[in-house]
């Protein structure tokens, strides 16, 4: 795989079904809003576990909007990438990602060069830089469809 994809070609290496969330606003700021509170509340946890030094944590910072992505069973994926790929995206510092089903086989979140694996499990939240270190792709769920919530951090 080429790790260096422009934005445009990454778009041939993404195959899941997405609505961002700000395509309804009226209808879902309150959901959205909710939704960012609950991220906000993990991000004290994040930066304690992953013992980052203040001077290195933006003072100000803001969500990308949110966007609900579908990968479905047997065909859904997103091939090696990183989330900081050009200039539209470089405000980007930090993922999260939310599991809105427990898919059984498959579908997993993979971070190749660290040899780690999340699998999807209702719920879960990670969260990690945006940057080239963290280079991770979404395998394909085998046995049913998976869903998730996903945003950025961006810096303002």
């Amino acid at each position: 795989m080429n790790k260096n994809l422009t934005h445009t070609e990454l778009k041939d290496h993404r195959h899941f079904d997405e609505i961002n969330l700000n395509d309804f606003r009226e209808e879902t700021l309150k959901t959205q809003m909710s939704i960012y509170e609950r991220f906000k509340s993990f991000l004290a946890k994040y930066k304690k576990d992953a013992k980052l030094h203040t001077k290195t944590w933006p003072e100000n910072f803001k969500f990308e909007e949110i966007r609900l992505k579908r990968y479905r069973a047997g065909r859904g994926n997103f091939l090696d990438h990183v989330d900081v790929g050009s200039l539209d995206s470089a405000m980007r510092f930090l993922v999260l990602f939310v599991y809105l089903n427990d898919v059984e086989e498959g579908g997993g979140t993979e971070f190749p060069d660290l040899d780690l694996t999340i699998s999807p499990e209702c719920g879960t939240m990670i969260l990690f830089p945006s940057t080239w270190t963290y280079l991770h792709r979404g395998n394909t769920p085998i046995s049913n469809d998976k869903y998730i919530l996903g945003s950025y951090l961006h810096y303002v």
